[in-house]
């Protein structure tokens, strides 16, 4: 479940973390049982129970609250587009065009906000553009600065060859 590389860096800055630990994070897999159910304490409302080795879950829980807050942080966004688009068909008879345009510096939320907008009934791919790579705004969301950092160049360059050497040393 952890890389090797993960592990290696880990030792490196903590020596306390021994031979046997690192060998258990490598070979430790997850593999839940998931029941969807209701809980009593929060009005009945549907919740997955997940059960694992207590290891897993504690390796996992991380990504998922990560990935559950993503989640509910785009839906809450697209939700929102939906009753503007609602309230303005209610007012006028006709829907605004609402889309979602593919942005390329982070995958995994632009793929969960255009789930949710194909989800609420909106449209996927940007509108004046041509199948294929034209379709992911490389521009949108990016941002390109470039700046001298405030040290002596020298001095920078002797700590980025340290850190060079000190990630050769952990192969």
């Amino acid at each position: 479940m952890v890389p090797a590389q993960k592990i290696a860096v880990c030792r490196a800055l903590d020596p306390q973390i021994t031979d046997a630990t690192g060998y258990a994070l490598q070979s430790l897999r997850f593999r839940p049982t998931i029941q969807l159910g209701r809980v009593a304490g929060l009005n009945n409302k549907l919740a997955f129970y997940i059960q694992d080795q207590p290891a897993a879950i504690e390796l996992i829980r991380a990504p998922l609250n990560c990935l559950m807050d993503l989640y509910l942080d785009k839906y809450e966004f697209t939700k929102g587009l939906r009753y503007t688009v609602a309230e303005s068909e209610k007012k006028t008879g006709s829907r605004p065009p609402i889309f979602h345009r593919p942005y390329a510096d982070a995958c995994l939320p632009s793929f969960i906000e255009a789930a949710c907008f194909y989800a609420f009934g909106f449209e996927v791919g940007t509108q004046f553009a041509l199948p294929g790579q034209t379709n992911i705004d490389i521009a949108y969301r990016a941002v390109n600065v470039q700046t001298l950092p405030p040290v002596d160049p020298a001095a920078l360059e002797i700590a980025i060859q340290a850190g060079q050497r000190m990630l050769d040393a952990l192969h």
